[in-house]
């Protein structure tokens, strides 16, 4: 699989003059040269192949009967929904969060719903 795809700015991170977009550029670039992909690519382009393929999804569940998720309350909606295709309806998944360290308050969600994400 060749990753083709750029890299976009974040968009909460604000930029001053064209530097940090000439930098993702080159990033971009170089990855594609070198075949290789970065940990978000890893999570995106994998979500995307569960999506879209029933059978991976449904090997990928049969192998990882039981989930443990530690620090949750750290995860962002890629690794969320990531998380979700692999554990199946019926398998037990243990969920662990630490609520003193707890990012839910500042994302605008709270620490029963998962910032929104089953």
């Amino acid at each position: 699989m060749t990753a083709t795809r750029t890299i976009p700015t974040p968009a909460r991170q604000k930029t001053t003059g064209r530097a940090p977009v000439r930098n993702l550029r080159r990033l971009s670039k170089e990855l594609a040269r070198n075949n290789a992909l970065d940990f978000d690519d890893l999570i995106l382009m994998f979500t995307d192949l569960m999506q879209q393929n029933a059978n991976v999804r449904e090997r990928i569940q049969r192998r990882f009967r039981h989930v443990m998720v530690d620090e949750f309350q750290d995860t962002n909606k890629s690794q969320s929904d990531l998380i979700s295709l692999i554990t199946k309806v019926d398998s037990p998944s243990i969920i662990w969060a630490e609520t003193k360290t707890c990012h839910w308050p500042r994302r605008g969600a709270s620490a029963v719903d998962g910032g929104g994400r089953r």
